[in-house]
């Protein structure tokens, strides 16, 4: 391996003493290996133990009673504020507004999707962003997850391609800290409304 694909797409973060480790979707190959493989996600711990996403939430969030499961579900409205917190982040290019616009377009009722590919990737997601469960609470992570994995399913309308959409997400959303604080906290102020 080269030293980049070394270090990078690779992330870490520990929660309560326990330590995570993951792959990032900006990556042509993790997208791949996320969403080209039939079986669901798994997450392994060092002793080789394998969890799906239901029974690692029931593992580290016993006294969660938050829906885990993706449904493709939004309204014009909400697809509209959606995409207004999307253009409020930091553009990665200049390419990035002009897409908003071209999603603004997009009539969301015709997504027609497999829901084991959107499911993966609302899980991949969500454990992506776990670590901001104690600052955020869990019901506002849950919905970023959701949220995102709307937002990557309408815009796979305009790639044609899951991959591409989870990994142009990922490029502009995931590695950036700005960006998630400023979706975190748009979808907070909605819960505290």
């Amino acid at each position: 391996m080269c030293d980049i694909c070394a270090l990078h797409p690779r992330f870490f973060f520990e929660i309560n003493d326990i330590e995570f480790a993951g792959l990032g979707a900006s990556c042509e190959a993790v997208c791949e290996l996320l969403l080209d493989t039939k079986e669901p996600l798994k997450f392994e711990t060092e002793q080789r133990q394998k969890y799906t996403f239901s029974e690692l939430m029931k593992l580290l969030f016993p006294d969660n009673r938050q829906n885990s499961d993706y449904h493709f579900h939004i309204t014009d409205k909400q697809w509209d504020t959606l995409l207004d917190n999307f253009r409020d982040t930091e553009p990665i290019d200049d390419e990035w507004p002009k897409e908003i616009d071209r999603l603004k377009k997009i009539h969301i009722h015709h997504v027609l999707e497999n829901q084991d590919i959107l499911q993966k990737i609302f899980e991949y997601i969500f454990f992506r962003q776990i670590e901001r469960i104690p600052e955020y609470g869990i019901e506002v992570v849950l919905q970023f997850a959701k949220e995102c994995t709307d937002f990557v399913a309408i815009h796979a309308q305009l790639t044609g391609d899951n991959k591409k959409s989870l990994r142009r997400f990922s490029e502009q959303i995931e590695y950036s800290d700005v960006n998630v604080d400023i979706l975190d906290n748009g979808i907070r102020s909605r819960y505290q409304a």
